[in-house]
């Protein structure tokens, strides 16, 4: 799943959960550029997630 497809996601503790678990997977495999520009994104998604949760 992408971070594009877990920000269409309307549900924000499906949503988080989603991201955390891509960040899991994405942290088991050597890191590229790629994967860093991924864990970025979903690090600022989830910040958007816990706000929008409080």
């Amino acid at each position: 799943m992408t971070v594009v497809d877990i920000k269409k996601r309307e549900d924000h503790d499906t949503a988080l959960v989603l991201a955390t678990d891509q960040m899991a997977r994405i942290a088991q495999n050597p890191e590229t550029v790629e994967r860093d520009a991924e864990l970025r994104q979903l690090h600022a998604k989830l910040g958007e997630l816990i706000e929008g949760a409080v």
